[in-house]
């Protein structure tokens, strides 16, 4: 087996979790693009719509077929090389994305951008693996990394949000953030990991227990089951996570603003869900998968039959409860049952299904709308019932 003697200070680990934290700026990078998005549009009014919202939504898409790829470098690269490589891919995409006023190309910007998000995100949750080796300590820092990830995507949102008001393309300048981040990777991060050997000594260990090489096969029967779970939840929990402005106007509930509000309800669910993921996990693992499609189905239950400002806020709050949970639950658990040597690639392949997931949402919602009247009230009763059939899946599978 690899040697695992070779142990991080917990003073280098604590800086290695910041710098893995400040490293979600790469797939919460969207969150400074969306504030300017009307802005945006109306600039570009005279290109194609298809061009435009790639520009939102494109790297999402192009992380989904870089991260099972970056799954496989892992086994032949240092992750810190990786990180550092998909991070200054992510500053080159971004900082430039505006340098010429034109939708083409920033649209090819948005595509480098996302390269960087199929890098990054697997890479970081790898690191992590290699660093804590006990699950419930692994849980623990997996949710306060996705806690740090959900108030680095805030901050950046605020911020964006002002700038955007002087003027929308000033708010590529935020990406200039990045090279610190970049500085502080180097610094912080050890130039290999405590699984990490050097490349002869992984060939002779791979000589010498060949004839023990399948047990390192991964269990793709368990692996699918948690990744179809994870893309279809992650896919129905961020409906309302896009649409709830829709909902407020449609029921009448309130303005922008409150809508504003209820979307901050549903990060610091989220916030609070990561932050406590670790004892939770240590407690009750078996079942929350259970515990997480019961708070979707409330969730849109509470939408559908419950359309008033308190419903509408305990629904989000639910619904970020329910992200948290997820996301930290899946990316661990994959961690924990496939073979030492297949943990980089099932954790990059959380990050294509969670990123695919996300990308088909707006897709789901469409297709929801177009088979009745076409209200949020609708789609959420839709997706409520869809939620209580996964459950009782889950709950015939216990």
């Amino acid at each position: 087996m690899t040697d695992v003697n070779y142990e991080l200070s917990n003073g280098r680990k604590v800086l290695v979790m910041v710098a893995l934290i400040f490293a979600t700026l790469v797939p919460m990078g969207d969150m400074v693009i969306i504030p300017a998005a009307e802005s945006m549009y109306g600039h570009f009014s005279d290109t194609s719509m298809g061009v435009l919202n790639f520009i939102l939504s494109g790297p999402a898409l192009i992380g989904i077929f870089v991260a099972p790829i970056v799954g496989k470098l892992m086994a032949i690269m240092r992750k810190k090389t990786l990180l550092i490589i998909g991070v200054v891919i992510f500053t080159i995409g971004a900082v430039f994305g505006i340098a010429i006023e034109n939708a083409v190309y920033m649209a090819v910007m948005r595509a480098i951008v996302g390269v960087a998000v199929g890098i990054v995100a697997p890479v970081c949750m790898a690191i992590m693996a290699d660093i804590f080796h006990d699950e419930k300590q692994l849980g623990s820092m997996i949710g306060i990394w996705n806690a740090g990830m959900s108030g680095i995507g805030a901050v950046l949102s605020i911020v964006a949000g002002i700038v955007a008001t002087i003027q929308w393309e000033y708010v590529f300048r935020i990406y200039l953030i990045a090279l610190p981040i970049l500085i502080m990777i180097f610094i912080f991060l050890p130039r290999k990991t405590p699984l990490e050997t050097d490349r002869g000594a992984h060939d002779a260990e791979e000589q010498q227990h060949r004839s023990v090489s399948e047990n390192q096969k991964m269990p793709w029967g368990p692996v699918l089951f948690d990744l179809v779970l994870y893309c279809l939840g992650a896919m129905i929990i961020c409906v309302m996570y896009y649409q709830i402005s829709m909902y407020v106007v449609e029921t009448a509930i309130g303005n922008a603003a409150v809508a504003g509000i209820l979307s901050t309800v549903l990060t610091i669910g989220t916030f609070v869900a990561c932050v406590t993921f670790g004892p939770l996990y240590g407690k009750c693992k078996q079942y929350l998968p259970i515990i997480i499609f019961a708070c979707i189905a409330i969730t849109y239950a509470l939408f559908a039959f419950v359309p008033n400002l308190v419903g509408a806020g305990i629904a989000m709050a639910l619904d970020g409860i329910a992200n948290g949970l997820i996301m930290s639950y899946y990316q661990t658990h994959l961690a924990v049952i496939v073979p030492e040597k297949q943990v980089p690639f099932a954790l990059s392949l959380s990050s294509a299904f969670l990123g695919l997931g996300m990308f088909l949402t707006t897709y789901l919602t469409t297709f929801l709308q177009s088979i009745g009247n076409g209200t949020m009230i609708q789609v959420s009763l839709i997706l409520a019932i869809g939620s209580l059939v996964l459950l009782m899946v889950l709950l015939g599978k216990e």
